[in-house]
């Protein structure tokens, strides 16, 4: 009867510990879930910027330019 009583707590001691393991196993599939997602956020973040910063870029070497065209424009009327 020992025996029994023995073995069906060693038994719920055992399906504890799956629980907890269980649990744990969630929990740091949460956490790699949300690194992931923080890190796609983090990589269109830096896509957008690359973008904005080309965009600049190409306004400013634009206006460049015009600012060089005028000039040379302004140089032949003098002369």
């Amino acid at each position: 009867m020992e025996d029994v009583i023995l073995m069906q707590f060693v038994q719920i001691q055992l399906e504890a510990m799956n629980v907890i393991v269980n649990q744990d196993i969630l929990e740091m599939e949460m956490n790699v879930y949300h690194v992931m997602k923080m890190n796609f956020h983090l990589m269109k973040q830096y896509v957008f910027h690359v973008l904005k910063t080309q965009q600049v870029y190409w306004q400013v070497l634009q206006f460049l330019i015009v600012i060089v065209l005028h000039l040379i424009i302004i140089l032949m009327i003098k002369h």
